[in-house]
């Protein structure tokens, strides 16, 4: 953590704020926080929460607690480039310009992946993972696979008053933030590295290769991947309320995808393939295919199925 508070520290352009939400932390971390905020020149408020949110729920209340216009994710052990927060603001700015300012809108960039040590695994996690930016209809994308790296974007207000609070169906705050974006506005990528990405046993979100060995494996585990698909429909009809909700005009795909996907998993595959919803790489959209065709995640929706998602 104190090499990630440095790179905060060390930025090029300072923030306005850090705002940290400690989820009942058992380590020294609350202790190098208190050491952080006496020295930093800007304003350092620390939370503590009485019991254990986890990932999302306490993302969502740091990013509430936020005062500022942008607000940057950051994770505790990654180190920010000098010039993250300076570059982030100005794509963030030209953006509002052409689109104005009051469009939801999430800008992220890529990151350089590195060892405990610092030593360089890879200068893109994106090319790492065989993922990348979608600019037409992100949101045939985002509604099966991720490909926003948390801890590199930066949200404007309007997102974030569209996005909070996150339900409980959301699979990882990131995601959220991005589907509510490609919805309601625009995802902007900058193809450069910002973050330098630590890669070691306790990251929630691990940076490995697809095709690696222990990809293979993990692709092999079919009920994992058939709850993954649950997972992913239950936060699209999260999605779809959310919308409701905003009174905002939803595309006719999303309906139609969550509708044939709560009731039949081959009527879903087909509809995935006929209207662009897939995961990038062959053998990621192969396999997504394949369970959805065989149904079996079906099993693992639960009381979403009865949820009203008529297909018109």
């Amino acid at each position: 953590m104190r090499e990630q508070l440095d790179s905060i520290a060390a930025q090029t352009l300072a923030p306005g704020e850090l705002v940290v939400c400690d989820d009942c932390s058992t380590d020294d971390s609350p202790a190098l926080l208190e050491e952080f905020a006496r020295r930093a020149v800007f304003p350092v408020r620390i939370y503590r929460n009485e019991s254990r949110l986890g990932v999302v729920r306490n993302y969502s209340r740091a990013v509430e607690l936020c005062r500022g216009r942008y607000v940057a994710l950051c994770d505790q052990d990654d180190i920010w480039q000098p010039d993250k927060l300076a570059v982030s603001r100005q794509g963030m700015r030209e953006a509002e310009a052409e689109l104005g300012g009051d469009i939801p809108l999430l800008l992220h960039t890529d990151l350089a992946v590195a060892a405990g040590d610092g030593a360089i695994i890879a200068p893109s996690l994106m090319k790492l993972q065989k993922i990348n930016h979608v600019c037409r209809e992100p949101l045939k994308t985002l509604l099966v696979q991720n490909f926003v790296t948390g801890c590199t974007v930066l949200l404007n207000r309007p997102l974030i008053k569209a996005a909070l609070p996150l339900p409980a169906q959301v699979l990882m705050h990131d995601w959220w933030f991005a589907l509510i974006a490609a919805a309601l506005g625009k995802l902007i990528f900058l193809p450069r590295p910002t973050v330098l990405y630590r890669q070691h046993a306790r990251n929630a979100v691990g940076a490995k290769k697809f095709y690696s060995g222990s990809s293979l494996k993990r692709l092999a585990r079919v009920r994992q991947l058939e709850r993954m698909i649950a997972q992913t429909v239950n936060q699209g009809l999260a999605l779809k309320k959310r919308l409701d909700e905003l009174n905002c005009q939803e595309p006719s795909f999303l309906e139609g995808y969550l509708a044939t996907a709560l009731h039949d998993g081959k009527k879903a595959a087909s509809y995935a393939r006929s209207y662009g919803i897939a995961k990038q790489g062959r053998l990621r959209n192969a396999f997504f295919l394949l369970l959805l065709y065989k149904s079996g995640y079906l099993m693992q929706l639960g009381d979403q199925r009865a949820v009203n998602c008529d297909h018109r």
